[in-house]
């Protein structure tokens, strides 16, 4: 029973660690307003992107709902190379 209790406790821990701090991911996006579709390897549907880094002015923006493979983005303005965390 202790043994069990200790892997949900891990469990919980990995959760909130996938919620804080996420996967990062660089991509560039080649054609503006269309959708990409990007892996993230989260073990997870994710509920939101950071981006830490855009070489371009451009908006990046969802254009449907993630699910546990990958999300679905656009950008404004093409070509644009984008580093963001994904959580």
């Amino acid at each position: 029973m202790e043994f069990i209790k200790r892997i949900r406790s891990f469990l919980d821990v990995e959760k909130q660690f996938d919620v804080k701090f996420g996967v990062t991911v660089e991509h560039t996006f080649t054609i503006a307003g269309q959708e990409d579709s990007i892996e993230h390897g989260l073990k997870k549907v994710p509920i939101g992107i950071r981006e830490y880094y855009k070489d371009s002015p451009g908006v990046v923006y969802w254009t449907k709902d993630a699910d546990m493979t990958y999300v679905y983005l656009a950008c404004t303005i093409s070509p644009t190379v984008v580093r963001m965390e994904i959580f």
